[in-house]
């Protein structure tokens, strides 16, 4: 009797009608009415058919190799079941044939045609491109879906820490914030904000119960969009990347996000480029509206001098001007510039912000004053316990490092915290004027490093470039009235103004 392994294969979201059982059911009655004795089962479940990455099919190809000239057939319910990928597929026919002389059986696909005619092999190679054809349209569908989806600005996949998946009304995928967590996200972009140290900041964050073992937990965490409130759509098509509002409820406002965020890309990654061209100082901080990767600058030889332009260094796509690119950044920055108006608007906005920030931080630093002199003192007493010979040398050894930790803790957070804010409102004031010319400013900046934090100050969400002018995810507030008037030269894609009310042209705090 000839013997035969049988393979058995379905995916996540695979969108055919064989289940697992169904194929092996499909597959015993065939091998038992042709003769054939199904000697081993080989089965990957949750598996695509883009590849032979499975470990099932892996350790079918070990037994094939050990048993070699004594397995007559591997039988597939459908060619579809063993790969969806043409040219692979193919190959692997012809090893399973040519190296280990074993035939391929297709339950559904059995043409009863001669396997040494050439009409075999076109009839076996259609089969596998139209296998490939169907996958290609399931990627398709499954891409546009989640694409569609995000732009809804509906969140996909596993909820992250601070929320819980849930579904709404339609039964669709949601996110809802958890309320036990989402304090824990507060505080780390908080502490962040604050200079707090990451080694520190996992301490805070491991003493509420959260622990943060990945390297990158912390970046992923300030960088993840999905907490401000946002969802970023993925490229699709002629569809480019961007940021959309989300249906679930932020964690954190957006713009100490982007504060945030930014902060953390000066952290890890400087963003201008080592050796810089005063010619293209924007180099390294204009987004590619393709795969929203960092623009490089260059130059060519023109007839009598050079022709500098940006592009993106990663997909290689579009070709921008300099010059162009520079003048239409200088017109985006006049319109952008604010009115005598603006400003008094922002003073008052800023007087009353600064109360608020510093009330809140005196209250802050009292109780973390008090957690501070209530570790020294149990350390104190510590000390006192183990020279009385109250306690054993091991309690001491136990405690001593655990207090100490906790006052070096306390003592960072304390100098933090102590830093002098007297002259924060006087030197806002003092700068304010000067926001009404920012073209002025940014061409008073000493070199590209200097424009392009002033850039990164005024543009929170970067800046994509267009064929005309750019867009933004995310406009500084100060700017915003000004940038949604400019929809020529410049696309903000929040749509949130911020409430400016008039009032007095200054204002000062009493003990500063």
């Amino acid at each position: 009797m000839k013997v035969a392994y049988q393979y058995i294969r379905i995916s996540e979201e695979d969108q055919s009608n064989f289940s697992l059982s169904g194929q092996e059911k499909m597959n015993t009655e065939y091998a038992l009415k042709h003769g054939i004795q199904v000697v081993k089962t080989f089965v990957d479940e949750g598996y695509s058919a883009k590849n032979f990455n499975r470990p099932q099919w892996k350790q079918l190809e070990k037994e094939l190799a050990k048993n070699k000239n004594k397995i007559d057939y591997l039988i597939v319910t459908k060619y579809d079941r063993l790969i969806r990928n043409a040219a692979e597929g193919m190959a692997v026919i012809e090893k399973l044939e040519q190296k280990w002389n074993i035939k391929l059986l297709s339950v559904m696909e059995n043409f009863f045609i001669d396997p040494h005619s050439p009409f075999f092999f076109k009839t076996r190679a259609d089969l596998l491109v139209t296998a490939e054809f169907e996958r290609r349209v399931i990627s398709d569908r499954s891409k546009f879906g989640v694409w569609s989806a995000k732009c809804q600005g509906r969140f996909i996949g596993v909820a992250p820490l601070g929320y819980d998946n849930a579904r709404d009304t339609e039964d669709k995928p949601i996110i809802t914030v958890n309320k036990s967590e989402s304090p824990i996200i507060e505080q780390i972009f908080d502490d962040f904000l604050m200079g707090i140290s990451f080694p520190v900041i996992k301490e805070r964050v491991k003493a509420k119960g959260v622990s943060l073992k990945a390297h990158d937990a912390l970046q992923r965490i300030l960088t993840n969009h999905t907490y401000a409130g946002l969802i970023v759509t993925p490229n699709y098509k002629d569809e480019t990347s961007k940021v959309v509002k989300g249906l679930h409820e932020a964690i954190v406002p957006e713009d100490k996000f982007w504060k945030a965020y930014y902060k953390l890309q000066d952290k890890i990654k400087p963003q201008g480029p080592k050796t810089v061209d005063e010619n293209i100082p924007l180099r390294g901080w204009i987004l590619c509206k393709g795969c929203g990767g960092l623009h490089t600058g260059g130059k060519s030889k023109g007839r009598s001098s050079y022709y500098y332009y940006y592009r993106c260094k990663k997909c290689l796509r579009e070709n921008y001007s300099a010059n162009t690119t520079h003048e239409e950044i200088s017109k985006i920055l006049a319109g952008l510039s604010l009115n005598e108006k603006d400003m008094k608007a922002l003073q008052i906005e800023a007087c009353i912000k600064l109360e608020e920030t510093l009330k809140h931080k005196h209250i802050l630093l009292q109780k973390t004053q008090s957690e501070f002199d209530q570790l020294n003192e149990k350390l104190s007493s510590l000390e006192e316990k183990y020279i009385t010979n109250t306690i054993s040398q091991a309690t001491y050894e136990k405690w001593y490092p655990v207090y100490s930790s906790e006052i070096r803790k306390k003592q960072i957070e304390l100098t933090d915290m102590q830093k002098d804010d007297g002259k924060t409102l006087d030197t806002y004031n003092q700068a304010l004027p000067y926001l009404t010319d920012l073209g002025w400013i940014y061409g008073q900046a000493k070199d590209a490093a200097y424009k392009q934090n002033l850039l990164k100050g005024i543009f929170l969400g970067g800046f994509t470039k267009e064929e005309v002018g750019g867009r933004t995810a995310y406009l500084n507030p100060m700017f915003l009235p000004n940038g949604l008037k400019i929809g020529h030269l410049l696309r903000v894609d929040q749509t949130k103004k911020p409430d400016f009310s008039s009032g007095f042209p200054t204002c000062t705090r009493e003990g500063t």
